[in-house]
């Protein structure tokens, strides 16, 4: 798999569009995550993180409204 590899910070001015998935796409598709991969999940409607702490498992972020 092809992937944008940056050392250092990267700035973005406008928007980016990260990947979505169900739980079944995201298995049959991501076959290999590592550590601190983000998807959105369009089947929970959460964005979801790619953890490695053991247990080896996609995890949610918290969705709480942001503070204002």
């Amino acid at each position: 798999r092809e992937a944008l590899r940056a050392t250092g910070g990267v700035y973005i001015t406008e928007w980016i569009n990260i990947g979505n998935y169900s739980d079944t796409e995201r298995d049959a598709e991501i076959t290999a995550p590592e550590q601190g991969m983000i998807i959105y999940n369009s089947q929970h409607h959460e964005w979801q993180g790619y953890v490695e702490d053991g247990n080896n498992r996609w995890v949610k972020f918290n969705t709480s409204a942001v503070s204002t």
